[in-house]
């Protein structure tokens, strides 16, 4: 992203320098000698955030036109950013541009995105404990659930996900459990990671044995996604991000519930299962 005056920002930004010439005073000849002596601009940069006396440098009378701000290395609030041009004038001394002053809004700790890749596999499903029951009313056994399940990972609830979060130099921890139903949870597992235009983006999957679950009677039991972000890979510095997550994202707010009718009787007609 492109820093902007009262723009909200994170991780890494860009500031572009632009400056030209408004003396038209000359001849033609001398404006071309004038542009060319003069064509050397330097500029000088300066951060500070708001209340604070102090400004840091970030580029001192230097011909470099295009800074890269990494938010990370501020704290969350708003800053002002300054800037201003000089070039040398073929009469000698320099020529100071006035103060250019913009105002932006650090938030390093924006909540990751969440979404679910796999809800067609179990969401509003009856679970059991040979398979699980589709809202159509199809039984599937456990070993045919789940397109990307690992070996153990298919008798239960395997949920895979997707995270998205634009802080870039952020970790995560995430736990998937049922709601009301004590010691029915999972870690989550991070499969990939890597960035992307400004964004980390991991996937992930979560998996509760049936014996978790299967050994009550429940309608609509909520599924709860719960991720929080950490300054560090030993996860011992929140960062102050968490989500907590009952949709299959924050665009596509159906719900993530399960059903449990583990002693149902199932006659399956024409079927191998």
């Amino acid at each position: 992203p492109t820093v902007g005056d009262g723009r909200e920002v994170n991780g890494t930004v860009v500031i572009g320098l632009y400056s030209y010439d408004k003396d038209k005073d000359r001849s033609a000849s001398e404006i071309r000698d004038y542009v060319e002596q003069s064509r050397l601009v330097k500029y000088t940069l300066r951060i500070r955030k708001v209340g604070n006396a102090t400004w840091t440098t970030l580029l001192d009378r230097s011909t470099q036109d295009v800074y890269y701000l990494n938010t990370q290395q501020y704290e969350d609030g708003t800053y002002e950013i300054e800037a201003k041009a000089e070039n040398i004038l073929p009469e000698g001394g320099p020529y100071v541009s006035d103060l250019h002053r913009i105002t932006i809004e650090i938030n390093n700790n924006r909540p990751p995105e969440v979404t679910v890749l796999n809800g067609n596999e179990w969401i509003n499903f009856y679970f059991g404990w040979k398979g699980a029951m589709s809202p159509t009313g199809e039984y599937i056994l456990y070993q045919d659930m789940y397109a990307e399940a690992e070996e153990g990972q298919q008798e239960g609830l395997f949920v895979k996900l997707r995270l998205q979060d634009e802080d870039v130099n952020q970790y995560h921890y995430g736990r998937v459990y049922l709601e009301g139903i004590s010691g029915a949870e999972a870690e989550i597992q991070w499969k990939s990671s890597g960035i992307s235009n400004g964004v980390i983006e991991r996937v992930g999957v979560a998996f509760i044995p049936k014996e978790k679950f299967v050994n009550m009677v429940r309608e609509n039991v909520q599924v709860v996604i719960d991720v929080q972000d950490f300054r560090d890979p030993g996860l011992t510095d929140p960062a102050g991000s968490h989500v907590v997550q009952v949709t299959v994202s924050k665009d596509d707010l159906t719900l993530l519930i399960i059903n449990v009718l583990p002693n149902w009787n199932v006659v399956l007609v024409g079927s191998d299962r």
